[in-house]
Formats: structure tokens, C-alpha cells, sequence
């Protein structure tokens, strides 16, 4: 079991539950004012999104946590 939250440090981190161990944790410098509003889990369990103040959106492989895409 699995789950994805922010943090007040404005990361993201996938936590194994039955482990209780990181699974990865997703802080880019290359992106401002990161990780304002809540996730967002696509329906095929393949993305998530969050957005930010600056009212970008950015799109993360749920898997490994790469940046898929930025909408803005």
C-alpha cells in the first residue's frame, strides 16, 4: 500500500505503508513556487498533478516521479 502527500517543506513523497520507508521524494529546483494545492490521481493510476501560486500545473509519473509536463 502506498500514498503520495505534501509536506510543509513543499515536497511530495510516495511512502511504502507496510514498509514505512520513501519510496522517492520529489523537490525540482528548477520549479517556483512548487506544490501549493492538493494532488490529484489520474484515473489509470499513471499521473498526478498539483498546482502552484503562480497557476502552473504539473503533471508527475506516478511510478518514478519524473515531471511529465507543465501546463500553465
Amino acid at each position: 500500500c502506498k500514498i503520495i502527500n505534501n509536506f510543509s517543506d513543499y515536497s511530495i513523497n510516495m511512502i511504502d505503508l507496510r514498509k514505512m520507508d520513501s519510496i522517492y521524494k520529489l523537490d525540482h529546483k528548477t520549479i517556483t513556487h512548487y506544490f501549493e494545492s492538493p494532488l490529484s490521481v489520474s484515473s489509470d493510476n499513471k499521473y498526478f498533478t498539483t498546482g502552484s501560486t503562480n497557476g502552473e500545473i504539473y503533471i508527475f509519473n506516478l511510478e518514478d516521479g519524473k515531471l511529465v509536463e507543465t501546463l500553465n
